[in-house]
């Protein structure tokens, strides 16, 4: 036991450098990985079970059939690679209707902050989803 300390004593400052560069290292990967983190968090509100539900709600108050073979929205799809953080609090993501690319509608994700409670709403359309929105009374334009 006397060896190990006399050892320590003589390199206390190698054991030293050695602590911080783990602490430093630790920070680092702490540091860049928070992005990644993020972004998997954003995935999972809206991909998840009451992401898809909340969209699958607001489609169908937009379209009283949506989903159906009898509506205008017949189906939509999450577009994964644009959903985003955003900067004011909440997160975009764009929804395509249809399979149309050209037809799609940026939604926004945010929390109700005296309930808590998650919230989706439109944020911009494409002029086809426009046009849609339009011929299903949803959207006057005023």
């Amino acid at each position: 036991m006397e060896k190990i300390f006399k050892f320590v004593k003589n390199h206390r400052i190698g054991f030293i450098a050695v602590l911080i560069g783990i602490a430093v290292l630790g920070v680092g990967v702490m540091v860049a990985t928070q992005p990644m983190r993020d972004q998997a968090y954003m995935n999972e509100i809206v991909t998840g079970s009451q992401g898809r539900e909340l969209i699958e709600a607001r489609l169908r108050h937009t379209d009283k059939n949506a989903l159906t073979s009898s509506g205008k929205i017949k189906s939509y799809k999450i577009l994964e690679d644009t959903i985003k953080h955003d900067p004011m609090g909440g997160i975009f993501v764009r929804i395509e209707f249809n399979n149309d690319p050209d037809n799609n509608v940026t939604m926004h994700f945010s929390k109700d902050n005296s309930k808590g409670e998650l919230m989706v709403y439109e944020q911009s359309l494409s002029a086809k989803a426009y046009k849609m929105y339009q011929e299903l009374g949803a959207y006057t334009g005023k």
